[in-house]
């Protein structure tokens, strides 16, 4: 499920990304996909350069990587990308929780965003799927 990554992190990271996979638990249980959407409203403005955002983010999905194995949710595609964008904006990074679906046969997915750019997944996902959320 974890997308691979070659960027390595520290143990603050490690560390930041195991309490955010129990925080992402916690929320998925007990609140709405309202309520997780509106935990994400509001994009940080991105004062660094695209590139050390994109390495930044590299970073966080390793330590995210890592953290992921203490998931408890039934849900990994949202559980990693919600807990991937919540860190990202911790961070400065103006990441996008993206959800889309498709009918036929059904499917649901969520994914990451940073500008047009899929970050944790297929980065044709738009195309392959209707998009009914963004934060």
């Amino acid at each position: 499920m974890a997308p691979l990554v070659d960027a390595t992190c520290g143990f603050k990271d490690k560390l930041f990304a195991a309490t955010v996979v129990s925080r992402t638990n916690w929320r998925l249980r007990r609140s709405s996909m309202n309520d997780i959407l509106s935990d994400l409203a509001g994009k940080p403005s991105d004062t660094t350069l695209p590139h050390e955002s994109v390495q930044r983010l590299a970073v966080l999905m390793s330590a995210l990587n890592t953290a992921f194995a203490f998931d408890r949710t039934r849900n990994q595609c949202l559980a990693y990308s919600y807990s991937l964008a919540w860190m990202a904006r911790r961070q400065g990074i103006p990441a996008s929780l993206v959800i889309g679906v498709r009918t036929k046969p059904f499917l649901s997915h969520a994914w990451v965003e940073y500008g047009d750019r899929v970050i944790n997944d297929d980065e044709k996902l738009r195309a392959k799927l209707s998009t009914i959320a963004v934060a």
